[in-house]
């Protein structure tokens, strides 16, 4: 079911690019972002994190630093607390 979601998701979001560059307004004004943090999002990471890890001789801090770049600071606040929630 994610991957028919990320599909959908790709899609609509390729179609609001297209939106506007017609309109020529800037493409993020356009999208809505979600504030929280998604249980797709939270797998997304974890994943991608593992499999750098596994293949990467780059430090892990490095990584992880790497990933959560892309994402907003209260969605880098909810994962630590999940990670940190289903490690304790």
């Amino acid at each position: 079911m994610s991957k028919l979601k990320k599909f959908f998701d790709r899609r609509n979001e390729g179609l609001a690019r297209e939106r506007a560059e017609k309109e020529g307004v800037k493409f993020k004004e356009t999208v809505e972002e979600n504030p929280n943090l998604t249980d797709d999002e939270f797998w997304a990471i974890s994943n991608q994190y593992m499999a750098e890890s596994k293949n990467s001789d780059r430090d892990q801090v490095e990584i992880l630093q790497t990933i959560l770049e892309q994402y907003s600071p209260l969605k880098i606040k909810q994962f630590a607390k999940r990670y940190e929630e289903l490690n304790t």
